[in-house]
């Protein structure tokens, strides 16, 4: 959870305070013999006794080590040599109670990243990669413009549930089980029983590579593919695959032209795998191979295994492909439904059998009346000739006819947020910056 990552964080800067208070309360005959020169410098380096543990402390009582100036440690060490600094940390360091949260940025909205219909209860499933959550709701809700939000019938969350980035989500059309996998922390997939709720524990967990995107499952086959961001692969499992177990087969290798997978699908009638790329390339066993090349879709043989070179692969600037989410297949008209993150789009191609190459799509859902912002989920219900996609970037889900072309308005839409909402999107945060000309706080993703 991302409170877990708070602490680990807060645990590593009292374990840094208290390493700086064993390196402070050293004698002045021991700092005699250590140079002072006005840079960061390693004193000392000194083992915990074995019984020695950190514990969790309130925020409110840790030091704020960023705080603090470099100069202060230098000066703190040179009273210590001139005998004037007292046993223990010096005054400016003791004095520090400071918070450390000052503020804090955060969504307080989900972020769906999946979305997936149980026909047989009529409801709509949207994974939460951002509050950690699987959330249900009725499939004909129609947040009205006036509300604040569409509650969900139920929602799976909790530490029990082990539902961390969600990314990808799958419903069991017989029995209506939800198949939810992530992309960070967790290396999991967990599945629960239709009708879960709150913080309840999963029916089965499987583990899974790190960086798992998205999932596709072949009900003729009983076979789940995952695909993995990085080092890029296409891991199939048993779909009854649980624990420790083990792909039956993995598609990896430099042949394979795997470039930051993410979206999986498959056309079970002519045998083929769809798997889209972000275009990030490397061959990870050879640093400094690293390159950017254009999104695709690669498409294999559905029994491919190893480093095994795609048929053909759908690439160009006519294929409008602009990181690409998850993405579904029309199991009657054979059409690829794609979720185009950044082109803020729903692209379809046709033609499956034999497209290759630079192939524009069939049709292009985009504009202002979609209400579409930045999609990464997309469903094809058949049964009610509908198309489902959830939006990262406005935590809501938004329904078309499953043939909408163009700027087409929504037939409903699902918000969990006020109107006009803009989600954060924060996901991997790993860096902070601050630009004084804006006064603007700079966070990669």
């Amino acid at each position: 959870m991302r409170v877990n990552r708070l602490k680990r964080k807060s645990v590593m800067l009292a374990i840094a305070v208290i390493a700086i208070a064993g390196i402070l309360i050293r004698s002045d005959s021991d700092w005699a013999a250590v140079p002072v020169t006005g840079t960061a410098q390693l004193v000392s380096v000194q083992s915990f006794p074995e019984a020695a543990s950190c514990t969790w402390e309130s925020p409110s009582t840790v030091p704020l080590l960023a705080s603090l100036e470099p100069s202060l440690f230098v000066a703190a060490m040179q009273e210590q040599q001139q005998g004037r600094g007292r046993r223990g940390l010096p005054q400016a360091i003791t004095e520090i109670t400071r918070p450390l949260e000052v503020r804090t940025i955060a969504d307080t909205y989900p972020t769906y990243t999946a979305v997936g219909v149980n026909l047989q209860a009529d409801e709509v499933v949207l994974q939460d990669n951002n509050l950690w959550s699987t959330r249900v709701f009725n499939r004909l809700d129609n947040t009205p413009a006036n509300a604040r939000f569409t509650e969900p019938k139920r929602v799976i969350q909790g530490e029990s549930t082990f539902i961390q980035f969600n990314n990808g989500v799958y419903i069991d059309p017989e029995n209506g089980d939800i198949y939810s996998v992530e992309s960070d922390t967790g290396d999991k997939m967990v599945v629960f029983a239709h009708d879960a709720k709150g913080n309840t524990a999963p029916k089965r967990v499987l583990h899974t590579p790190h960086r798992v995107y998205s999932i596709a499952v072949d009900e003729v086959k009983k076979e789940i593919y995952v695909t993995v961001e990085y080092p890029p692969q296409i891991v199939v499992y048993r779909k009854e695959a649980g624990g420790e177990d083990q792909p039956i087969r993995v598609i990896e290798g430099d042949r394979t032209l795997l470039k930051t997978p993410h979206g999986v699908a498959l056309d079970t009638k002519n045998q083929l795998l769809f798997v889209n790329n972000w275009g990030q390339y490397t061959s990870y066993k050879n640093p400094g191979t690293g390159r950017f090349d254009s999104p695709a879709i690669n498409i294999y043989a559905l029994n491919a295994n190893g480093d095994v070179a795609p048929i053909r692969v759908i690439e160009g600037d006519k294929t409008h492909l602009n990181w690409p989410g998850n993405m579904t297949l029309h199991p009657d008209t054979r059409e690829l439904y794609v979720a185009d993150d950044v082109d803020q789009s729903i692209v379809v191609f046709n033609n499956l059998t034999t497209a290759n190459g630079n192939v524009a799509p069939v049709r292009v859902l985009k504009g202002d009346k979609t209400k579409l912002t930045y999609p990464t989920g997309v469903f094809v219900d058949t049964k009610h000739q509908e198309l489902w996609v959830s939006n990262l970037g406005n935590a809501s889900a938004t329904v078309y006819p499953l043939m909408a072309n163009g700027n087409v308005a929504p037939l409903r839409q699902i918000r969990s947020a006020p109107q006009g909402h803009q989600s954060l999107t924060f996901g991997r945060t790993a860096a902070v910056a601050y630009d004084s000309k804006r006064q603007e706080i700079l966070v990669p993703n």
